[in-house]
């Protein structure tokens, strides 16, 4: 049994988006919390088909009386038990998450959209990790089975889902609730607390990613429309996207309008700068740079009386931060500098300012590092590696 390599897709599908709690609006769902209390000492007992029993139990309550959050909870927590004895592994977990999904009500619908998009992408990892051929054809592929699929196919698959998690048009007044309870792994994103932005920080991830792992991939959008301004960006029209980076350029523009919409400028900035720093990443030509400090000051006069505007200098300065500790340019520390000390200024509140006081105390800190070579020959020289920074000799 392939136990161990298909338990990582149901950790990534679980643990990425755990338990939706008590949020929907005007509706108090039950937490079933003696019924969890009694399936989780069973499962600390290793009795794994009782508790399937209970769950499977639970779910079927949870369906009856309509309970999204507890329906949701109960399938991961079942998945998690069936992955471990399942012999087809991400077939069968493939296979059961489809057809959950045909009879799902939204917000679960999305829900499990967005985690089928992570198991295909999983299982691509590992048919790619498995030497899988890279040429099969459609006609070779039995369509049932994806373990005769090429890799290719997986990765379309996997984007087909993610797109298709996160279709405004299909956002019911479910996708839009309020999710400041649930647990999930986003760090600044949850200052965006909708399950819509969840969905779309986790299609962006993979989107992100996807642009060096499909073959043959081609960047069809031009340097000055990827670092253009917000309201440039937001103009540029897309002819039916294909290309990873078409498909990130869509997303991108869907989430920002949609909370201009909602009249949400803190989190505009947030997906804004996003985008600036996605399409910026892996970039070391003097070019992109350009584009993307332009754009960055340009976001910032748009909302340079807003507190949160302090965010956006902080990625300029993080820019500088990070260009003087690989070059040690003494412009890269003094832009970086200044650029701090107007966050804590004049930004103070806003969430980067304990990170750029951080920066701006650690910038002018000395510090000295000196390694032996572990194994010294007789009557050879002792090779010795020297680290420094902000000092210039030994006291």
């Amino acid at each position: 049994m392939k136990i161990a390599s298909y338990c990582s897709i149901i950790l990534l599908a679980f643990l990425g988006m755990t338990q939706i709690r008590n949020v929907m609006p005007e509706k108090n769902y039950p937490s079933y919390s003696v019924e969890w209390e009694k399936i989780n000492q069973l499962q600390s007992q290793g009795l794994i088909k009782d508790v399937i029993n209970q769950v499977e139990l639970l779910l079927a309550r949870a369906e009856r009386e309509n309970n999204l959050p507890q329906q949701y909870k109960c399938i991961m927590t079942l998945e998690a038990q069936l992955i471990q004895s399942d012999e087809d592994g991400v077939k069968g977990f493939i296979t059961r998450i489809e057809k959950k999904k045909e009879s799902a009500k939204e917000p679960i619908k999305s829900l499990l959209t967005s985690v089928l998009g992570s198991a295909y992408r999983a299982a691509y990892s590992q048919s790619l990790y498995g030497g899988a051929r890279l040429n099969i054809t459609e006609v070779e592929q039995d369509e049932k089975d994806i373990k005769t699929w090429s890799p290719e196919t997986l990765i379309l698959k996997a984007n087909e889902n993610f797109l298709n998690s996160v279709k405004i048009e299909n956002s019911l007044y479910e996708l839009n609730i309020d999710l400041k309870e649930i647990q999930t792994s986003q760090g600044d994103s949850m200052s965006q607390p909708y399950l819509y932005d969840m969905l779309l920080y986790r299609a962006i991830n993979n989107f992100s990613e996807v642009q060096s792992q499909l073959p043959n991939v081609k960047s069809p959008v031009s340097r000055e429309i990827l670092f253009s301004p917000i309201d440039e960006f937001l103009n540029y029209k897309l002819q039916e996207p294909k290309e990873p980076q078409e498909m990130l350029v869509q997303l991108f523009q869907d989430a920002i309008r949609y909370h201009k919409g909602k009249e949400n400028h803190q989190a505009v900035i947030y997906y804004d700068l996003q985008r600036l720093k996605t399409f910026y990443t892996g970039k070391s030509d003097s070019g992109s740079k350009k584009a993307y400090i332009n754009a960055l000051h340009s976001l910032f006069e748009k909302y340079k009386n807003k507190e949160y505007a302090g965010e956006v200098l902080f990625a300029e300065g993080e820019l500088y931060y990070t260009r003087y500790f690989a070059s040690a340019e003494e412009h890269d520390l003094l832009h970086c500098d200044s650029i701090m000390d107007v966050i804590l200024k004049k930004y103070p509140s806003c969430k980067k300012a304990e990170a750029a006081s951080k920066i701006k105390a650690g910038l002018y800190e000395k510090k000295l590092g000196i390694d032996f070579e572990e194994v010294a020959l007789p009557q050879q020289p002792i090779k010795i590696q020297v680290e420094f920074r902000n000092t210039n000799k030994l006291v």
